[in-house]
């Protein structure tokens, strides 16, 4: 049971039979608990699941992450009290609130199994990461670089094994969206693009097909964090910042699975480099080669690409010129929300260097509007650099200004 699905083909299937197994994402589980009455009268929340024997709780940490824990607390009210099951909990790093979790939902005399020795329930757990992967990290010179230290970078992975599988992870789906317009329109380069923006269906279509590939390229948020397993990936670049240190390293995990070696790349612009100090005692050294191959000149034939992208951008292509507004719109949002983890003064120098991103890198004639609400909502309304327009003009692209 998931979101993005039929409800009603889920109380079709529970009618014909009851499962053995369940395995359910918090809200639409909830959904069911609370309001799903199957035809012989019975509750599901209270006459089914209160006879579950086992209950299962994987990925605990990242629920967490994503503020389920009162979705958490509303699922255990219609199971078994926890010495009347049996409970497995799942999680790749163990903070403070997990262990909140442990006490309040499991027996005290549970067994702790810890499967890579990193220091179990000690302070300071969870900084684990994959020895066989071998990690470095770059600083651009400047923002001005960014797009050409992605394409660089990528090709460069590329051209160095001809078996690549590359995973690419960027901070807002947005974000992702436009640098795979990028490539498949701007450059003829496919790339699988997987992000929360996709339905459902079109996310596990991209899954299992880069899945089978035996090589490719997959642009994606951090839906492809955690919980997917795409056999033999040989390099997870992380372009921006993560959304924090137990993120980086779920990323990281994309590769040197099943005792194979893998590469992790770690690209942050200059107001991104105080990441690096949460990254303290994980051992990830600076990439001199990728330094190199950031800062070398294009050669002809990519630079004459680029060039032609950005001319489309500049003459208001619908496609990319939509793409790169709504990457700013998250840009800045997911950046605001991070701030406090940035090398810049406050909201103002953040909106200059989003500003300058999408005019001077990206290449737009003008800013993109902000809806009214939104500019609110990040706190800089009224600031200068801020265009306001309506809601139809963000969802089409035209970023035309709000009649007054």
């Amino acid at each position: 049971m998931y979101g993005g699905t039929s409800i009603s083909r889920d109380t079709r299937v529970l009618n014909n039979s009851l499962p053995t197994v369940l395995i359910a994402t918090p809200g639409r589980l909830i959904d069911h608990l609370e309001n799903l009455t199957l035809g012989s009268g019975r509750k599901f929340g209270y006459d089914v699941m209160r006879n579950t024997e086992i209950l299962v709780l994987d990925e605990t940490d990242r629920l967490l992450d994503m503020g389920f824990r009162r979705e958490i607390d509303k699922i255990m009210a219609y199971l078994p009290k926890k010495d009347k099951r049996q409970t497995f909990l799942f999680s790749a790093t163990i903070p403070s609130d997990l262990k909140e979790i442990m006490s309040k939902y499991m027996k005290s005399n549970f067994v702790e199994v810890d499967c890579i020795k990193d220091g179990g329930n000690d302070d300071g757990s969870g900084t684990h990461t994959n020895a066989l992967v071998d990690q470095t990290y770059a600083i651009l010179p400047s923002m001005e670089h960014s797009i050409e230290a992605v394409v660089k970078l990528i090709l460069d992975a590329v051209e160095k094994d001809d078996k690549h599988k590359l995973v690419v992870f960027f901070p807002t789906a947005r974000m992702v969206g436009f640098y795979a317009d990028f490539f498949r329109v701007g450059l003829g380069i496919e790339v699988s693009e997987l992000h929360s923006k996709k339905s459902q269906g079109a996310r596990n279509k991209t899954s299992a097909q880069f899945r089978e590939a035996k090589k490719g390229i997959l642009f994606t948020s951090d839906v492809s964090a955690r919980g997917v397993d795409y056999p033999d990936v040989t390099t997870v670049l992380q372009f921006g910042l993560p959304e924090s240190r137990e993120q980086y390293i779920h990323r990281l995990g994309r590769c040197g699975r099943a005792g194979k070696t893998g590469k992790g790349m770690l690209i942050l612009a200059p107001f991104e480099a105080r990441f690096l100090n949460e990254l303290k005692g994980i051992e990830i050294k600076k990439d001199a080669d990728a330094e190199t191959v950031i800062s070398a000149p294009l050669d002809q034939k990519l630079g004459g690409k680029m060039d032609a992208i950005f001319q489309r951008i500049r003459s208001g292509d619908q496609q990319l010129c939509t793409s790169a507004s709504q990457a700013y719109q998250s840009f800045l949002g997911f950046y605001i929300s991070n701030i406090k983890r940035l090398d810049v003064r406050d909201k103002a120098e953040l909106l200059e260097i989003g500003n300058q991103y999408v005019t001077r890198v990206i290449g737009m004639k003008e800013i993109p509007g902000l809806t009214k609400k939104a500019a609110k909502f990040m706190g800089i309304l009224g600031m200068p650099g801020v265009r306001i327009v309506s809601l139809e003009n963000v969802k089409n692209g035209n970023n035309k200004k709000v009649k007054k």
